[in-house]
């Protein structure tokens, strides 16, 4: 699935020139852009609690000119994290028939 996509347009596009799409650092960001469409699709997995906004350069080029876009994407948070007990035991004592009475 893709995460959004850039696009550009070509004021002197005479009909036969392709746009093309690039990050201006591949492998620096765990994102990836298709060359002719300009989606943008993650690479690889993403962790908000690790790196919560990525900010990568985008470039299009008409085979003769370029030009660049700067994205920034947010990652949104999903509870992928189990609660955890601050001891692995816990001793207590109580007198006998104590009992609360909330």
């Amino acid at each position: 699935t893709s995460v959004l996509q850039v696009a550009a347009t070509d004021g002197d596009f005479a009909g036969n020139t392709t746009l093309t799409y690039s990050l201006l650092e591949p492998g620096k960001v765990p994102f990836m852009v298709m060359p002719r469409s300009g989606y943008v699709y993650v690479s690889q997995a993403l962790d908000r609690e690790t790196t919560a906004t990525y900010r990568f350069t985008v470039v299009v080029s008409d085979g003769r000119l370029s030009n660049t876009s700067t994205v920034e994407i947010a990652v949104t948070d999903t509870n992928d994290r189990r609660p955890v007990f601050s001891r692995a035991v816990y001793t207590f004592s109580t007198p006998e028939f104590e009992f609360s009475r909330e």
